[in-house]
C-alpha cells in the first residue's frame, strides 16, 4: 500500500456492498460457499474500522414451506446494516440468458435507488462477478464509482471454455466498465490478463486468531460419533462435481486397508450429497465416514479442530478459504495441484499436493500424513506459520485501500 493510500484507508468511508451473504432459514444456517463468507467476515471488518457499510444481500427466494422470513438478516456489528432481497441466484460459471440478466436488473434497480437517494455512498462495493452484467451502469446512472470484486467465476469458464466468445468478450467489457477491479487471487489476475482485463490483487485471508490452533471438541467428536482416538480426514465444500468428493471416497478404500480406524468427516450440502452417500455405501464404507451436512460458517474452527488431516481434490478454485482455514487451525492440509493451491501451498512444506484426479496418489498423500505423526505436525505448524505471515488484517487493508482509493479518484481528489 502506498502512502497515501494509506492516508486515504484512513478516512471514514460510506461503503454500498451488493454481495451474498450466508442467512438463516427456519433459525439454521444456509448459503455458505466461498463468496457469501468471504463477505461475511471483510465486510463486519471494515464496519469495525469506522466505516458504514450498508450491504444489499442477494440470496434466492424462500421456499414455499419455510415458516422464517430467511432473508432477514441481523449482523451485531456496529456501523453494518444489512437488507436482504430475493433474488432468481444461478451461477456463474455459465453466461446468463439475457432474459435472466433483465429481470435480475429489475430486481435490484429499486432497491439500489432508494439505497442512493437515502444516503450516498463514497464507493459500491460489487461482490461477484455476475453482478457486472447491469450494476456498473446502475453506478454510472447514480454518480457513484464501484470496484468489482473477482471471485473465480466466470474467470475459469473464459479459460475452459465454458463461455463462448462473444458472451466472454461481452461480459469484459461490463466488467472493464467497473472503476476498479480487485481478484483475490494471482492465478485470477493472470487469467483475466490474458483477456485483457486489468485488475489489483489482494490475496484472501482468514482471521488466523480464530482459527487459531485447539484441541478436538469433546462434544462435537460425541455428537458425529467418532471415538476420540480415531484419525479424522476432513473435506469442506459445497459437494459439487467440481469439488470432486467422489476422489476422496474413492481413495478411501486404499487408506482404510492401511488406517483401519480412520474416520472420513464430509462437512457440506448440496444435490450432490446424495449419490456421494450412496457410492460409500456400495464401497462398503459407511463405517469410516460421517456426513455432518451443512455447519454454520461460525461453527468452522470447531470443525476444523476435528480433523487430523483436511483434503480439498478440486478440479478448480478461486482462492479456497478452506485451504487458509486449515493452514490457520494448524491442521495439515493436502491439496490437487491446481493453481489456487499452488499459490498458498509449498508442496511437502506447508502441505501436500497431488495430480488432480489421481486417486492412487490421494491416497498415497493421505496415508503419509496419517501414518507419519511427526510430517504431519510439522507440516501442520508450517502451514500455521504461513497463515501468520498472511495475517487477516493485511487483507482487510488492501480492500479498504481499493474502495478508499477508488472513491478519492472519483470525487477527484
Amino acid at each position: 500500500m502506498t502512502a497515501h493510500a494509506g492516508r486515504l484507508a484512513t478516512e471514514r468511508l460510506d461503503v454500498l456492498a451488493i454481495a451474498p451473504l450466508p442467512f438463516t432459514s427456519d433459525g439454521v444456517t444456509t448459503f455458505q460457499f466461498g463468496a457469501s463468507t468471504f463477505h461475511a467476515a471483510l465486510l463486519p471488518a471494515l464496519a469495525r474500522r469506522g466505516h458504514r457499510v450498508r450491504v444489499l444481500a442477494e440470496a434466492p427466494p424462500a421456499e414455499p414451506t419455510s415458516e422464517a422470513n430467511r432473508h432477514d438478516l441481523v449482523w451485531d456489528v456496529p456501523n453494518l446494516v444489512v437488507h436482504g432481497f430475493a433474488a432468481e441466484y444461478r451461477s456463474a460459471a455459465t453466461p446468463p440468458p439475457r432474459d435472466w440478466r433483465e429481470r435480475a436488473r429489475r430486481t435490484l434497480a429499486p432497491r439500489f435507488a432508494a439505497a442512493i437517494a437515502e444516503r450516498r455512498p463514497d464507493v459500491v462495493l460489487l461482490g461477484r462477478e455476475q453482478l457486472a452484467w447491469y450494476v456498473p451502469e446502475l453506478c454510472r446512472a447514480g454518480g457513484v464509482p464501484c470496484v468489482l470484486g473477482l471471485h473465480g467465476q466466470p474467470t475459469h469458464g473464459f479459460a475452459d471454455g465454458g463461455y463462448p466468445e462473444d458472451a466472454r468478450s461481452e461480459l469484459l467489457a461490463h466488467m472493464a466498465s467497473a472503476d476498479a477491479r480487485v481478484a483475490v487471487a494471482h492465478h485470477l489476475r493472470a487469467t483475466l490478463a490474458r483477456f485483457g482485463l486489468d485488475c489489483a490483487v489482494v490475496p484472501n485471508a482468514v482471521d488466523e486468531e480464530r482459527f487459531r490452533p485447539r484441541p478436538k471438541p469433546e462434544p462435537l467428536l460425541a455428537k458425529l460419533r467418532i471415538p476420540s482416538d480415531a484419525p479424522v480426514v476432513g473435506h469442506v465444500s459445497s459437494l459439487k462435481p467440481g469439488k470432486r468428493p467422489g476422489d476422496l471416497i474413492a481413495s478411501a478404500a486404499r487408506v482404510v486397508r492401511h488406517v483401519p480406524d480412520a474416520i472420513f468427516l464430509i462437512v457440506g450440502d448440496g444435490p450432490h450429497r446424495a449419490a456421494l452417500e450412496d457410492d460409500v455405501r456400495a464401497r462398503g464404507l459407511e463405517r469410516a465416514f460421517r456426513f455432518a451436512g451443512a455447519v454454520d460458517f461460525r461453527a468452522m474452527p470447531d470443525v476444523l479442530a476435528l480433523c487430523d488431516v483436511v483434503v480439498m481434490p478440486s478440479e478448480r478454485e478461486g482462492a479456497s478459504l478452506v485451504y487458509l482455514e486449515a493452514h490457520a487451525a494448524e491442521r495439515a492440509l493436502v491439496a490437487s495441484d491446481i493453481p489456487a493451491a499452488r499459490e498458498v501451498v509449498r508442496d511437502g512444506e506447508t502441505g501436500l499436493l497431488f495430480p488432480t484426479g489421481d486417486v492412487d496418489a490421494l491416497a498415497e498423500r493421505t496415508l503419509a500424513l496419517l501414518r507419519d505423526p511427526d510430517l504431519r505436525r510439522r507440516i501442520a505448524a508450517a502451514g500455521r506459520k504461513a497463515a501468520e505471515a498472511r495475517p487477516f488484517a493485511n487483507m482487510v487493508d488492501g480492500w479498504e485501500s481499493a474502495l478508499a482509493t477508488t472513491a478519492a479518484r472519483a470525487r477527484g481528489a
